[in-house]
């Protein structure tokens, strides 16, 4: 028997069959509520946002990491977050400040601009808390040295900006998002880890796509799936179809005799 996966729920999602729909709140759902909690959302937010999506045009089959990646923004937008509002911190300055930071270092810094505490930044990374702590008073510094004007807020109240002058820097050879997945998942050569630092090392494009990356990675590493009994009511309270409940071969076998 073959297993059912979110490639196969992309395509039936598209296709208006009920079973993509089933997997994608049964899988789904509760890393979106986790993720919409972080972001100022609430429970209803990920209903919201399954219900205007649940027919995930423009996605291409994917592994489940990659379709939550591929939701984040319109999860955000269903928050209202935007990652603060203040320009008082540009790309540039951001670049050459934090230049000494190594690629771990700077991926801590930046899930300060996602909203993260240090404390959080660490278990995403897999790291002490006090590295963490330490890399952010790194960064800290490090920027404090560069402005005539600085808080200890600063990475938070400008994240919505620098998130999108960072995304409008596309290297011409971006990591995969399967690469970034190897390199969490400990499947990456030596070889291939190293080109990867570099990558990270040479781009902070890089550095916000791994954290948003690891941060999927998060969401769905802890997020239980949902029952069918809870699947099922959601599907209803979302007006979908609830697909038949399929007869176990055992059952089948038993009711035979």
């Amino acid at each position: 028997m073959s297993v059912y996966t979110s490639y196969d729920m992309v395509m039936d999602c598209q296709a208006g069959k009920a079973e993509g729909w089933q997997y994608l709140v049964q899988r789904f759902m509760p890393a979106l509520r986790a993720m919409a909690r972080h972001y100022g959302g609430g429970e209803e937010t990920a209903m919201r946002l399954i219900q205007s999506v649940h027919r995930l045009e423009g996605f291409k089959p994917a592994p489940e990491r990659q379709v939550l990646i591929e939701l984040r923004p319109s999860l955000l937008k269903e928050c209202g977050w935007t990652g603060g509002q203040d320009r008082t911190l540009d790309l540039e300055t951001l670049v050459e400040a934090l230049e000494p930071l190594t690629a771990v270092e700077r991926q801590l810094a930046w899930f300060e601009t996602m909203d993260y505490t240090s404390q959080e930044a660490a278990q995403l990374l897999h790291v002490s808390e006090e590295t963490a702590a330490k890399a952010w008073q790194k960064a800290r510094e490090a920027l404090r040295a560069k402005l005539d004007h600085w808080t200890v807020a600063l990475l938070k109240e400008n994240g919505g900006n620098l998130a999108g002058d960072v995304r409008a820097q596309v290297p011409a050879e971006p990591v995969p998002v399967r690469v970034h997945l190897d390199l969490i998942d400990g499947r990456l050569t030596w070889r291939d880890r190293t080109e990867v630092d570099h990558k990270l090392t040479a781009s902070w494009y890089e550095i916000d796509h791994l954290c948003r990356v690891r941060e999927a990675d998060e969401a769905l590493r802890h997020a239980a799936t949902l029952t069918e009994e809870e699947t099922a009511a959601c599907l209803r309270q979302l007006n979908l179809p609830v697909p038949k409940a399929k007869t176990n071969w055992l059952k089948r076998l038993v009711g035979a005799r």
